[in-house]
This record gives C-alpha cells, structure tokens and sequence, in this order.
C-alpha cells in the first residue's frame, strides 16, 4: 500500500501555503500571470519534479506518495527537488515576447 508523504506538492517542495502546483505558480508569478501559457509552465514544473523525485515517489494528483516499502520523508524529497524553480521553467513559455 502506497503512503501518502504530502497532500499537497506545493507546500511540500516549495513551502508555500498554496493548495496546488497551478496556485503556486499563479502566485510566484503574480502580476506577470498573463504573459505565461501557465498551463504549460505546470505542465513543464511537474515533469521536472517528477524527473527529481527518488525512486519510488510519484506525483498523484496534487499529493506525494512513496510506494510500498519507500521510506521517505519530506526534507529528502525536497532536497531531492530543490533546483527546480518556477521560474527558470516558466521562461520558456513567456507569451509576451522578449522585452516585454
């Protein structure tokens, strides 16, 4: 049986009290949210993040899970996943254009 490290991937990883992944971008990128395909950006953000996990650690839905046997804890996920920023992943889907 999978155990559940975090319900919330945002809070866990990147200390924040947004709910969600698509919450915590909208509110690192604050104002700016217009200029970002910030579908994209989430997209992008829990594919690295899922590339960064140790084994035996998904992503399911908006919570962590360690599968049977996986002993883990949030420090070590994060640390595992510490590089991944927001961001640098939301550069790549500016919608305003270069100078903007």
């Amino acid at each position: 049986m999978s155990t559940v490290i975090s319900e919330s991937v945002a809070s866990a990883l990147f200390g924040v009290e947004a709910g969600t992944l698509a919450d915590h971008i909208a509110d690192a990128l604050g104002e700016s949210t217009l200029d970002y395909d910030l579908v994209g950006v989430e997209y992008d953000l829990r594919s690295l993040i899922e590339q960064a996990l140790p084994v035996g650690v998904s992503i399911e839905g908006e919570a962590l899970i360690a599968a049977d046997g996986v002993e883990t804890d949030v420090g070590a996920v994060r640390a595992a996943v510490g590089w991944v920023d927001v961001h640098t992943v939301a550069l790549g889907h500016d919608m305003a254009g270069p100078g903007a």
